[in-house]
Formats: structure tokens, sequence, C-alpha cells
């Protein structure tokens, strides 16, 4: 399975990357954490962010020799994009709007780990999948407790 992977460097993973990390971070420098200082899944979370850097650096660094180039025309591409431009309007309402409850939790887990896992499908990078799957998992586990129930 390895075979078919060369030591590379995927831009569009390290773009997507930032995208996504983007708002957490201007969420950490603004609001001194928002609602991570206070956090009832310390050791998860800390998990999930080992699995979110884990899938970077294997999207970035993992190419798949077999598959070709972004297409912007990509049913899968359009969906990451999708993703990416939803995530940004959550974050919007969050803010600008007196609205949060479960969907608003839901949307701003689940939109950025659909957005780093249609792109592991895009490119065929299996290997990233795995740590992909995990982030979701852990990072949805953590949402709930600490935010919905």
């Amino acid at each position: 399975m390895f075979q078919n992977y060369k030591l590379g460097f995927d831009v569009g993973a390290l773009i997507l990357s930032g995208i996504l990390i983007l708002p957490t971070l201007v969420q950490n420098v603004l609001f001194q954490g928002g609602g991570f200082a206070q956090t009832a899944t310390p050791e998860l979370d800390t998990v999930a962010w080992i699995m979110l850097g884990l899938t970077v650096v294997t999207l970035c660094l993992a190419s798949n020799r077999r598959h070709k180039k972004l297409s912007r025309k990509n049913f899968l591409t359009l969906a990451v994009a999708l993703c990416c431009v939803t995530y940004y309007g959550f974050w919007a309402a969050l803010y600008l709007l007196p609205f949060s409850g479960t969907g608003m939790v839901l949307g701003l887990c689940l939109l950025p780990c659909a957005a780093l896992l249609l792109y592991c499908l895009e490119r065929k990078n299996w290997p990233a999948v795995v740590p992909a799957t995990i982030y979701l998992l852990t990072h949805l586990i953590s949402s709930l407790v600490n935010f919905i129930i």
C-alpha cells in the first residue's frame, strides 16, 4: 500500500489546514482561549490536537503517485470548499448573531473534520484518513461533553 506514496509537499493541504485552524487561533488570541480554557476533557483534546497535527503532516508530506493534479471541477474538491465556506459562516454567526446551540457546536465541530476527510479522499491519501478519522471522533466526543451534554 505504501509503495504508491512518495515524499513530497502538498501546498493545498497546508493552505486547507491554515484555513481550518485560523478561526480557532483567532479565538484563542482575541478571547483568551474562549471555551477551551475550561475543558472537561483535557486528555481527549490533547489526542485530538495530536491527530490533527498528524493528519496535516501526512497530507502535506505523503503524495499518492497514481493521483492526478487537484481539479476545481471535482465533486470532492467542491465539497471541501463548501465545508470551509460553511465553517466560516458558522464562526460568523457565533460572533455576530446571538445564536449558539447544539447545531452551532456540531457545525463548528464536524465541518472542519469533514473538510479534512474529504480532502484525504480527494487526494487518495489513505494514510491520512486514519488520523483524520480519530481526530473527528475525539473532536466530536470532546465537543459533545464540553458544550452539549
